[in-house]
């Protein structure tokens, strides 16, 4: 079946604003929203940035909007969002870095400005950005 794949796209180094473009592929209805990505990355378009990892739906690193719905790449099938148009974004209200792929958490023991000023003035003991060992 032929998919017509509307890919939002931004390049920080090229791009004044975002955008999308249009991609044409053939799947089956059994291809997961994953692997068309990929094809488009292997055959179309080696720019397309997008973030994947285990491709099992177990580490949320493919998370995107789907048709309007936030969605793992890997777990959406072609013939379960029952139309030939997909368009694919990067999930709403965090910061794009290129393409799909999103600002998601800062690296692990650093605090934000803020974080460290608001946990400063709430009286935590903890001091911010430092984890407590499980127990």
């Amino acid at each position: 079946m032929q998919i017509t794949l509307k890919l939002f796209r931004y390049n920080p180094e090229k791009d004044r604003k975002p955008h999308y473009e249009t991609y044409q592929v053939e799947a089956q209805p059994t291809d997961r929203v994953l692997d068309l990505l990929e094809y488009v990355k292997g055959h179309l378009d080696g720019s397309l940035s997008f973030r994947r990892s285990c491709a099992h739906g177990v580490c949320g690193s493919d998370a995107m909007r789907i048709n309007g719905r936030n969605r793992l790449a890997c777990k959406v099938l072609v013939k379960d969002l029952k139309s030939s148009k997909i368009t694919v974004e990067p999930l709403l209200g965090l910061r794009v870095i290129k393409d799909m792929i999103i600002l998601r958490a800062l690296p692990l023991g650093k605090a934000l400005p803020d974080q460290r000023r608001s946990a400063a003035s709430a009286g935590a003991s903890a001091k911010p950005g430092r984890a407590r060992p499980l127990r």
